[in-house]
């Protein structure tokens, strides 16, 4: 009973790398002041320095680079070596991210910033290819740099592409949790806020469909989904969608939406062994809701059903609590005349289960043994009458 989610959603893609350098007249070191001497207390990272020069082998030179940075950060030879890895042209983004985590890892190593640290962190922010370790470079630079040279472009682009990629992961490996805490840094930040809630909303209903009363999110869809709803009925559109499509996707999702909040609603109740009709009624106005835009549903109308018959159970409890000589007076009867009610409940919405499901052949097979006892007993005149009842609405 999957549900697709609606094809106008856009997720925000990953964006573009952090390309800019450095001025060369600033930042860049003079080689010329890189020379050893024996008195230079960084003559061992110059001496470094002249051989990681002299080596003609493309590979070897960059990994005799990072070596240098490690060992010698914050040393002259150390931050010309870490400039042509970070923004040499003949560096492919791979190497530049590599050298960018060296940087990273020699700073945090020897308590000194370095001349490219915002730049290295600004790259491990936007070229890994890991979302999860993007995120965390992302979010790490913002809260480093907040207005950093590299802040709009991570928090608008790298950043919700990222967001909702890690996210997805996460649903797919069933880490419900995980998943949520990214959604809820998502809502934090305004973001993306009916993708996030329809998805939840979404994979907690099929979830309620598969557990029922003992599935994990059993009080928790209604939140996801009224946040969704609202963004619907507000007349918002989500940002990229297209609008031909996300018009036509609107009384579907909405249905869902409502029909995800009373299943939660309806399993929440029953887990308290309710003593009342009362406890459903939340449930079936939710429900109810659900039809508005989706009136031939039959999983919808499998549900009222249910409900309706969990509330005749509790009335026919109700009557046989009664003492005997008040089930035949007017107490009884009028109890009994409630039951009757909740009895013709069930069978009206299992009829339309029936008329509705069409291949869903097991639904249908699912709910007939009970309209048959129903009808059978509430018609005893007529029997089989239940199936012109079904002709009624599919002819």
């Amino acid at each position: 009973m999957k549900k697709a989610l609606p094809l106008a959603l856009v997720v925000a893609s990953l964006g573009t790398t952090v390309s800019a350098s450095p001025s060369v007249t600033l930042l860049r070191w003079n080689e010329a002041a890189v020379v050893s001497q024996d008195t230079d207390p960084e003559a061992p990272a110059n001496d470094a320095y002249k051989a990681w020069k002299a080596e003609t082998d493309p590979a070897k030179k960059f990994d005799s680079g990072k070596n240098i940075v490690s060992q010698f950060f914050g040393s002259k030879a150390a931050e010309a070596v870490a400039y042509d890895g970070l923004f040499a042209k003949d560096k492919t983004p791979d190497q530049q991210l590599s050298m960018s985590y060296t940087y990273i890892t020699g700073s945090t190593a020897n308590a000194n910033g370095g001349q490219y640290l915002e730049y290295a962190f600004g790259i491990a922010g936007s070229t890994e290819k890991d979302p999860k370790k993007l995120l965390d470079n992302a979010k790490l630079y913002l809260q480093k740099y907040p207005t950093g040279r590299y802040a709009e472009h991570i928090s608008k682009k790298v950043v919700p592409g990222t967001r909702y990629a890690v996210f997805s992961a996460l649903l797919k490996e069933l880490k419900y949790n995980d998943a949520i805490l990214v959604a809820n840094e998502a809502f934090a930040s305004n973001e993306n806020e009916f993708l996030y809630s329809y998805v939840l909303t979404d994979t907690a209903f099929r979830d309620l469909l598969s557990n029922g009363a003992k599935s994990q999110f059993v009080g928790k869809a209604e939140g996801w989904a009224e946040r969704a709803a609202k963004f619907i009925e507000s007349g918002q559109t989500p940002a990229g969608a297209d609008p031909a499509k996300w018009a036509a996707d609107k009384p579907t999702s909405l249905s869902l939406l409502y029909k995800a909040q009373g299943l939660s609603s309806y399993f929440g109740a029953s887990q308290t062994n309710p003593k009342a009709t009362e406890a459903y009624d939340p449930s079936i106005a939710l429900l109810k809701k659900s039809l508005e835009t989706n009136e031939k549903d039959p999983v919808t109308h499998f549900f009222l059903g249910q409900i309706c018959d969990s509330q005749g159970t509790i009335l026919q409890a109700q009557y046989d609590a009664l003492p005997e000589d008040q089930k035949s007076a007017e107490p009884g009867n009028a109890q009994l005349a409630k039951l009757n009610e909740a009895l013709d409940c069930v069978i009206n919405h299992y009829v339309r289960v029936t008329a509705y499901a069409g291949k869903n052949q097991a639904l249908a097979d699912t709910v007939k043994p009970r309209l048959v006892d129903l009808w059978k007993y509430r018609h005893a005149d007529a029997p089989e009458a239940w199936l012109a009842e079904v002709k009624k609405i599919t002819p």
